[in-house]
């Protein structure tokens, strides 16, 4: 199972009927219709998600990205950038694995050192978006991550980030609310 997030909808591409407040499409024209009755959820039905999903959104470009969940003792990592808190993530660079670039993406844009570890992979977040009339649709690799440094947080302005702070689980659960859809399930992968 994969979602996709964009601006407004929702797109579930599952093997399984098992997402009863979503309404099952077959293509772009029936999401216009449903978004016209002010539904955004949708569910895709096929024996091969992923590949669905990738035909469904042929028209885009596909960006790779990595991006870290990171914990210091009972206090986890965020950055407040274009007006939300987020979780740090970037793009793979040349011949990049997706560990490797989730630890250089939070490094670079917190401040980190070495002392920065992944855990384990815990989700695969998709959204789409639009950028001069082009389409992208960009797959994040998201690991928990463990820092034990002594660092100095400090935010990549280059990035567009203009905070970065160490907070606790219940204010993460707060910052997650309020934060992208993708990084709410994000978040509540890592509860699992």
């Amino acid at each position: 199972m994969y979602k996709v997030f964009d601006s407004t909808n929702q797109i579930i591409f599952s093997n399984k009927y098992s997402f009863p407040k979503a309404q099952v499409v077959r293509n772009q024209n029936d999401i216009l219709r449903l978004n016209s009755e002010g539904i955004f959820k949708f569910l895709v039905i096929s024996q091969n998600p992923l590949d669905s999903l990738f035909k469904w959104f042929s028209d885009c470009n596909i960006i790779e990205a990595a991006g870290g969940l990171v914990q210091k003792q009972n206090k986890f990592l965020w950055i407040y950038r274009d007006k939300k808190w987020d979780l740090p993530k970037g793009k793979l660079e040349n011949n990049e694995t997706y560990d490797y670039a989730a630890l250089r993406e939070v490094k670079e844009e917190c401040g980190l050192d070495d002392y920065l570890e992944i855990d384990k992979l815990i989700y695969i977040s998709f959204h789409v978006y639009k950028i001069n009339n082009q389409r992208y649709l960009k797959r994040t690799y998201w690991y928990t991550m463990s820092y034990n440094g002594k660092k100095t947080l400090i935010p990549q302005k280059e990035e567009g980030i203009s905070e970065v702070k160490w907070v606790s689980f219940s204010e993460s659960e707060s910052l997650a609310s309020s934060s992208y859809q993708n990084i709410k399930e994000v978040w509540n992968a890592s509860k699992v």
